[in-house]
């Protein structure tokens, strides 16, 4: 009895990556590596061994395995970044200082110090040009403005009108006087269009 128990728990404390065979493993590692055939099931059956021909069948039963999808789900958290972590790389995109790393005279950027600092991640796109290489970097300020909105710094209103164009939330007296002071400007201007209307002209 003893041995028994002790066995279920070595097996409840692996992971649902850990629990599966070898050739699932395969996979699951296939269908979350990095590269243009991320999230690719029937390139991710390709690699785990399956033949081509059959791999898009064998694929689509694959991600119905509730094992698999525990084990992909497991793997997902665990890449996945934190708020911190998220909050740490718009940080570094807002006060990335690019001229530590300009090369003078030539003003050309520094990119393996770049890199080698790990700021690698701020670089939107590399473009070769005549003279060099065209070098694209995420937006600082579009990075102050998510962490702005982040800690509440900038509030969004937007009023709401109700029939007769009278501000939602207004009622009984208030929402009358509210209606009342509108009909008469709209009066006025329609008195002022009027008389403008019938003017002689110079």
């Amino acid at each position: 009895m003893t041995a028994t128990v002790k066995a279920e728990s070595a097996a409840d404390k692996k992971s649902a990556y850990e629990q599966l065979n070898k050739r699932y493993r395969a996979f699951v590692d296939a269908y979350l590596a990095t590269g243009p055939h991320r999230f690719n099931q029937t390139q991710a059956a390709v690699a785990a061994g399956y033949a081509e021909k059959s791999a898009r069948q064998q694929a689509s039963r694959l991600m119905t395995n509730a094992n698999i999808q525990a084990a992909i789900d497991e793997r997902l958290t665990e890449l996945m970044m934190s708020a911190n972590e998220v909050m740490v790389r718009l940080t570094d995109q807002a006060q990335f200082n690019l001229g530590n790393y300009l090369m003078y005279p030539s003003l050309a950027v520094d990119i393996r110090a770049m890199v080698k600092d790990g700021y690698g991640h701020l670089i939107k796109s590399i473009k070769p040009r005549q003279f060099g290489d065209e070098v694209e970097f995420h937006d600082p300020f579009a990075a102050l403005q998510l962490i702005g909105k982040h800690h509440k710094l900038f509030v969004e209103r937007h009023e709401v009108a109700g029939p007769g164009g009278v501000p939602l939330g207004l009622s009984g007296d208030v929402a009358k006087q509210a209606q009342a002071e509108l009909e008469r400007w709209r009066t006025e201007q329609q008195c002022l269009l009027e008389q403008l209307l019938t003017m002689p002209s110079a």
